[in-house]
């Protein structure tokens, strides 16, 4: 038989209780810290979305599920495009997707992580008359992993290229400089996303618009065209009409540039 005492008692009920109180104190903590884990996870998780990444000034956003079945397409069936070719700004943009073709071509994982996710070429008015693009992709898989991806292209920029890296937007660049000085290109990595272009001020630009709020993700009517698009096409096409004539100017006489101006309303 067991016996205590009130004061035993009183003893024991207090212990209990902070006893009870530690616990819970503990399991509190333990759940803050849990939603903390999960929130953070749920940020992180919608700022990879590359459309986050469009500056606001791009006029042509394409869309490509498959970018080097593009790459085929444009290079063997498209004579409009040999055509459009022999205009200098078309010419820089060719020349810049034949690039991120031979990049994507030279390296087996890198193929197989730009086959499996959708691939953003945005077209921009950079400058007078000089038209730019720009590459996004979310990087996926063992690319994901902090360093993994910058090790690869290093690898294969190296023989060729000039690397040198500054940092901006708390962010790595790597700018490529040909052995010859005729050819730059820059990219970084943010955010699980790929960023390449020729225009560095382009990529600066694409750094900051992802930590923006607004973004063409929140334009209006964006999303409910985005998903009328089809699902199994080479590729798709969005006009920014808004920014449109004014990446039209530099192939048009300026005697219709006042023309041109007035489609910028034109999907209001």
């Amino acid at each position: 038989m067991l016996f205590f005492t009130f004061e035993k008692v009183l003893l024991l009920h207090v212990y209990m209780t902070k006893k009870i109180w530690i616990s819970g104190l503990i399991l509190l903590i333990f759940a803050l810290l849990v939603g903390v884990f999960f929130l953070f996870n749920k940020k992180s998780d919608t700022r990879e979305n590359p459309y986050d990444a469009i500056p606001q000034d791009a006029a042509i956003i394409l869309e490509l599920p498959d970018f080097q079945r593009f790459v085929n397409k444009l290079e063997d069936e498209s004579l409009l495009w040999e055509e459009f070719k022999t205009i200098k700004n078309i010419q820089i943009v060719n020349d810049n997707i034949l690039f991120f073709d031979s990049i994507v071509r030279s390296n087996k994982s890198l193929k197989i992580l730009f086959s499996g996710t959708p691939l953003l070429v945005t077209f921009h008015l950079t400058g007078r008359d000089n038209v730019q693009s720009l590459f996004l992709i979310n990087i996926k898989g063992k690319f994901s992993r902090p360093g993994a991806l910058q090790t690869v292209l290093k690898k294969t920029f190296s023989p060729d290229f000039q690397v040198r890296e500054r940092l901006y937007h708390k962010t790595k660049i790597t700018k490529l400089v040909s052995s010859k000085g005729n050819k730059q290109y820059s990219y970084a990595i943010y955010k699980k996303i790929l960023m390449f272009s020729s225009s560095e001020i382009l990529l600066e630009s694409a750094l900051r618009q992802t930590d923006l709020k607004e973004n063409f993700t929140r334009t209006r009517g964006f999303e409910t065209i985005k998903k009328t698009a089809g699902k199994n096409s080479t590729g798709n096409i969005y006009i920014n009409f808004k920014n449109f004539s004014g990446l039209l100017n530099p192939f048009v006489e300026k005697k219709f540039h006042s023309q041109i101006s007035s489609l910028e309303h034109f999907a209001d």
